[in-house]
Order: structure tokens, then sequence, then C-alpha cells
């Protein structure tokens, strides 16, 4: 529910088309939505509180961060392109989208506004290296 709309936003900048970065945009906030209240809903009923050397990495986004983005972007749009969605596509979300938004969750839930913007710069820095890398490919394949 995020890899999906995020390609779809660098197709659309790919091909400069409005209404299908918009159609995905939406689907894509949709799912965002859906993750950290989630996220959010686990952490309140679980007993865990402290901030853990896990849920700090993901609030100080860092190059090797970027990297892992641009490449997760990289390989599901070759993936989408070639038409061999699946495992690849879940790796990439696996690695770099899930793992802040579930910190979003943890810092909404817990009123921690340092883990909270942390782990959501994390998050929009990997959605616009997914999205621009995802385009760049789109655009070298045509």
């Amino acid at each position: 529910p995020l890899m999906g709309p995020i390609i779809g936003v660098g197709f659309g900048v790919a091909l400069v088309d409005l209404a299908a970065m918009r159609r995905s945009l939406v689907t894509f906030m949709v799912g965002v939505v859906l993750a950290v209240t989630f996220s959010a809903m686990i952490v309140l009923v679980s007993p865990i509180r402290e901030v853990t050397s896990e849920i700090a990495a993901r609030t100080r986004p860092n190059l090797f961060d970027l990297g892992v983005a641009f490449l997760s972007g990289l390989a599901g749009t070759y993936a989408t392109v070639r038409g061999r969605q699946g495992a690849i596509v879940g790796v990439a979300i696996a690695v770099a989208l899930m793992p802040p938004l579930a910190v979003v969750g943890y810092g909404l839930a817990t009123f921690n506004g340092q883990i909270f913007w942390g782990a959501g710069l994390l998050f929009v820095t990997n959605f616009v290296a997914i999205a621009l890398s995802g385009a760049a490919l789109a655009r070298i394949y045509g």
C-alpha cells in the first residue's frame, strides 16, 4: 500500500502526469495514516515505553539511510518496469519505509515530539529518494 503509490509518484514525475501524481499521493497518504495509526495503537497496548537503540536510530537520518532509500526506489521501479513486482518491492518497503513510520507511531503514542519529528524526517527523505530514483529510472526506460 505504500511502495506502489510512491512508484506511481515517480512515474507521474517522469511523465509529467499531474493526475497520476495526485492519485498516487492520495493513496500514499491514506496508507501512511493507517500505518502510523496502527503502530501507535500497538505501542499503546505494549508495555514498552523506553526508547531503544533501534527506535533512536530511526530519528537521525544519515547518508546511509538515503542510499538505502535510493537503491530501494531503483529496485522497486526496476521490478515494476520489468513486471516482476513482489519480493523486491516488499523488501524495499520493509527496509526504507515501515521502520520510520512505526517509530512515528511510537512518538505519537508516547507524546515524544523529538522521536515523532525525527522519524518523520527520515520517512520524508526516504519517500523523496524513492520517488526521485523511480522517476529517473522510469525516464531512462521511457
